[in-house]
């Protein structure tokens, strides 16, 4: 007889997707000179235009969506350049003052801007369109970083701002530091460990440099009459230090102290003024990335006494490439049982009901919470539990509103 026909697919890795732009002429950067007396600009864009080009770059593990610049396959209804985070094309200043590359190769969805920026404007510029991964099928959105676009008058001094990683991605698994203060608040290290041996730049103590430079000069610190603030892009100044702003540590010149545990996705801005004139700007992301579970299951399987009281079993989480030993950090675990009697009238067995139990990844309960009796038509059960990214952290905070911390005040978070 033909047995029972059950259906499958292709089971394909998702693609890895990286998207940048960049200015890619020279000779008409992103940055111009405005003599504002005479009306003029240097360079001129309604002469030399400026010329931003979007980089979609395409890994596949599985080796068959053709690797490289994607730029061709992007979807040209869906591209889209955002200044000040509105679609140019709602923007009225710029109508008929660009143009957008459509052509199906390496070139798709560049931008050619024709108009001169005043220098009371300043425009922060990102990137953002789709296309098909046809093997799932998929519709892929790639966002790109930030590039700052401004005018400053040609009597001043110019000012350019960035830092040395606009885009910040933590992964919590890779973080050595995590696994060491996990280890050393339970008792588990061997002793004499140095902490900071465990860090690194994977590890959730991150340090964003800032980098101003006027003309071909590096400052080692910021000119008195200037201002340097940190905001979340359209959004509020960050206070360093606060209890609004827990992930920023500090923020010295011309380091940023971030705590990246406190983080799940966030776009910052850095801007350079002088009074309320903005002399630069730059912007930066950060976001958490969470490692895909390749096997999760409980240790043990066996049979257990009629006597035994007390019922124990571990979790066992296995990534693609490699195990675990304290999965708990990086996973919500919640074990649940749930036992079976037998049904003799409709000869199978039934659900007596599922029971949660604790969180962890230890299982530790009472053989009487399963509900599992000691008949041939009570004595089975099943256990399992779920699992979930914990995802980013927050202060602990009371009942009352207020933040939890120890006797020296530092800050509890969960």
């Amino acid at each position: 007889m033909r047995s029972r026909i059950q259906h499958t697919r292709v089971d394909f890795e998702p693609l890895n997707i990286s998207c940048s732009i960049e200015c890619t002429t020279p000779f008409s950067p992103l940055a111009q000179v405005s003599n504002t007396l005479l009306d003029e600009y240097e360079p001129d864009r309604t002469i030399t235009p400026c010329v931003i080009r979007p980089y979609v770059m395409v890994k596949d593990k599985d080796g068959i969506f053709p690797e490289g610049n994607a730029n061709a396959r992007l979807s040209i209804d869906s591209i889209k350049w955002k200044f000040n985070g509105v679609d140019i094309k709602n923007i009225p200043e710029f109508a008929g003052k660009y143009e957008i590359i459509t052509a199906e190769n390496e070139f798709r969805g560049s931008i050619k801007i024709f108009r001169n920026i005043p220098v009371t404007e300043s425009w922060i510029i990102s990137f953002e369109a789709q296309f098909e991964d046809w093997r799932r099928p998929k519709i892929e959105t790639v966002q790109s970083n930030e590039l700052s676009m401004f005018t400053t008058d040609i009597g001043e001094n110019m000012y350019k701002i960035s830092v040395n990683n606009p885009s910040i991605i933590y992964n919590p698994v890779l973080d050595n530091l995590l696994l060491y203060d996990f280890m050393n608040a339970n008792g588990l290290l061997h002793g004499g460990e140095i902490r900071d041996n465990y860090k690194d730049e994977r590890s959730f103590e991150k340090t964003v440099t800032i980098l101003i430079s006027t003309g071909e000069t590096a400052l080692t610190e910021i000119p008195s009459d200037l201002t340097l603030v940190l905001k979340y892009k359209d959004g509020d100044v960050i206070v360093p230090g606060s209890n609004a702003n827990p992930e920023v540590i500090s923020m010295n010149f011309p380091n940023i102290e971030f705590d990246l545990r406190l983080i799940e996705r966030e776009e910052y801005e850095l801007i350079l003024k002088r009074g309320e004139r903005i002399l630069s700007a730059t912007s930066f992301s950060i976001r958490r990335e969470e490692e895909k579970i390749h096997e999760c299951m409980p240790a043990r399987g066996s049979d257990i006494s009629p006597h035994q009281e007390v019922y124990i079993n571990h979790a066992i989480v296995n990534l693609k490439n490699q195990s675990i030993a304290y999965p708990e950090i990086y996973y919500k675990i919640v074990w649940f049982t749930e036992a079976q009697i037998y049904d003799s009238v409709a000869g199978e067995w039934k659900s007596a009901g599922e029971k949660r139990h604790n969180i962890g990844r230890v299982l530790d309960i009472s053989v009487s919470d399963i509900g599992v009796g000691v008949t041939k038509n009570d004595n089975y059960f099943s256990v399992g539990f779920d699992v979930e990214p914990h995802g980013a952290m927050a202060l602990a905070i009371d009942n009352d509103g207020y933040v939890l911390t120890d006797e020296n005040g530092k800050r509890f978070i969960i």
